[in-house]
């Protein structure tokens, strides 16, 4: 997985491996260590919660992100061409924009930085 954030604004990518272990495990967990404590711990997930259809929401709580899909969502989101979400929330008066996405190989990655796990870049004539 991979986390941006500006400001309010939160996007997270997710690449196959990830959206399988999202569906065999219902979680799936990423974090950076600055020691050996887990206050110095970083970290964000993607989890399967709330009622089944329910679009992702973000929440943050001791370090962590958490966004949550409902499973159904997860399930058709996986299973189709879809490219991903994006939500709005207002938290304490202000507004968390949250993106959601597959991750796309790069289309001018240096030869020998390929990555595995990748989706294929849709074509850029067609719309998500």
């Amino acid at each position: 997985m991979k986390l941006r954030i500006k400001g309010n604004t939160v996007r997270l990518r997710v690449d196959r491996r990830d959206l399988e272990a999202l569906l065999r495990d219902g979680r799936v967990i990423e974090e950076t260590r600055f020691g050996a404590t887990d206050d110095l711990c970083f970290s964000y997930m993607l989890e399967i919660a709330g009622a089944p259809g329910a679009t992702p929401v973000i929440g943050y709580r001791g370090g962590r992100f958490t966004i949550q899909i409902g499973q159904t969502t997860a399930i058709d989101w996986v299973q189709s061409e879809r490219v991903g979400f994006e939500s709005s929330q207002q938290e304490d008066g202000r507004t968390i924009r949250l993106t959601l996405e597959k991750d796309f190989a790069c289309l001018d990655r240096p030869a020998g930085q390929e990555g595995d796990d990748e989706f294929a870049f849709p074509n850029p004539s067609s719309h998500c």
